[in-house]
């Protein structure tokens, strides 16, 4: 008896400009060819055995198709890639929001904020800095701008000037995904071809986006994600593409009547300074001076950048900064292109929304690895990626921008 064949082949999870689609990118779809040759001895068969046995064959046909449907659909989730730092199910979040909720309180981010930076670092190093971020959304529409870190860079061959998007549906989540908002693809279609790169294998190499996902979901179980990853840009292509994302994620919106803060946020994924010799960066040294040193540098940096009335020229002033060829100085953020990135979207689209109303930067709260150490939640799938001393700690912070109309 021959057995039935069955072939299945999927498009490429990463395409480029040339396709035939209005974006110059390509959604891959699987594609399923099923070849049921029967065995013809069974259509021989006088009734009702014939009947029986061809119903029997169904029934095992549909179950197996079924159970493949199913399996072709959870392969198009876009599943973790950290599952030790950042936590994936129900029970350990209510753990772990308990545990942050016991420390030193940070100021809480008022509700309704327009954008937000939030780390990415392991919840048991950052995440009192999460907390008082995500209590403070209102937004069902968030807007994730993340890193394209250097694994991701490497393995792509260092894309640049353009912004990462992806085509899964979902992302894994708590205990069901988060589902992709339809702007994600509205800004496929409509962004001009050079501006962006469509890349799944991309988006499940960069960790950055994902450690939203768990707090926004804890705290905004309805909430939709556009998942977007920043790459190496010069300022004026950065002023470029987050002009013309703003133009885009406007026009949405007001297709859709949503204003933002209230429906529309930006979630912004950064960490601070990487500091020590496995970074390749101590310009103070590696003792408690020197740590102290580096704090004093970046809080100063960012109360002239950030805080405050958010201006084009602060910004600007920031990318300069934190660019080590015309800064000595410069702290290593892997958010040194997320931040202004983000927030010079942010920029654009208010001056189109509320001409002339500005927009206030509040920091929340700034610490690192190397103050914070682990939080003690045992028991539980969560642990550390990397380990932290006064030879090798991370910065974070967390900040919340309103519009002074209160739009």
């Amino acid at each position: 008896m021959r057995r039935a064949a069955l072939k299945v082949r999927t498009c490429p999870g990463e395409v480029s400009a040339g396709w035939k689609h209005r974006s110059g990118g390509f959604e891959p779809r699987p594609r399923i060819f099923c070849f049921l040759p029967f065995p013809g001895f069974i259509f021989s068969l006088p009734p009702p055995y014939n009947g029986i046995i061809m119903n029997a064959r169904n029934v095992v046909f549909a179950a197996g198709l079924t159970a493949l449907v199913l399996a072709l659909s959870a392969s198009t989730i876009r599943a973790p890639k950290d599952r030790v730092g950042f936590c994936w199910d129900s029970d350990t979040m209510n753990r772990l929001v308990d545990t942050l909720r016991q420390t030193r309180p940070l100021i809480a981010a008022e509700p309704g904020w327009i954008a937000a930076i939030c780390p990415h670092d392991d919840y048991l190093y950052a995440g009192r800095l999460y907390l008082p971020i995500f209590s403070g959304l209102r937004a069902a529409e968030v807007v994730v701008i993340g890193v394209t870190h250097a694994g991701v860079r490497r393995a792509l061959q260092d894309p640049r000037d353009r912004i990462i998007l992806d085509t899964h549906p979902a992302w894994t989540g708590l205990e069901r995904p988060v589902e992709v908002s339809g702007l994600r693809d509205w800004l496929r279609e409509r962004m001009p071809a050079d501006m962006i790169r469509v890349s799944d294998r991309a988006q499940k190499m960069e960790h950055s986006i994902e450690a939203m996902i768990p707090f926004l979901q804890y705290f905004r179980p309805q909430a939709r994600i556009t998942p977007i990853m920043v790459t190496a840009m010069s300022p004026a292509r950065l002023q470029a593409v987050s002009r013309k994302l703003a133009e885009q994620v406007a026009a949405w919106m007001q297709s859709r009547n949503l204003a933002p803060g209230r429906d529309v946020a930006f979630l912004i994924s950064a960490d601070g300074n990487h500091y020590g010799a496995d970074f390749k960066n101590s310009p103070y040294g590696t003792d408690a001076h020197a740590r102290a040193q580096a704090e004093g540098y970046e809080r100063g940096l960012i109360q002239s950048c950030l805080e405050g009335t958010l201006e084009q020229n602060k910004l600007e002033l920031l990318q300069k900064r934190l660019d080590p060829q015309q800064s000595k100085a410069a702290p290593l953020w892997c958010g040194r292109y997320s931040i202004p990135f983000g927030l010079m979207t942010v920029l654009h689209l208010m001056r189109e929304w509320s001409p002339g109303v500005p927009v206030h930067g509040r920091l929340l709260g700034w610490s690192d690895t190397w103050i914070e150490g682990v939080l003690p939640l045992r028991h539980t799938s969560l642990g550390i990626t990397a380990p932290f001393s006064l030879e090798h700690w991370v910065s974070f912070f967390a900040m919340a921008f309103y519009s002074a109309s209160g739009v």
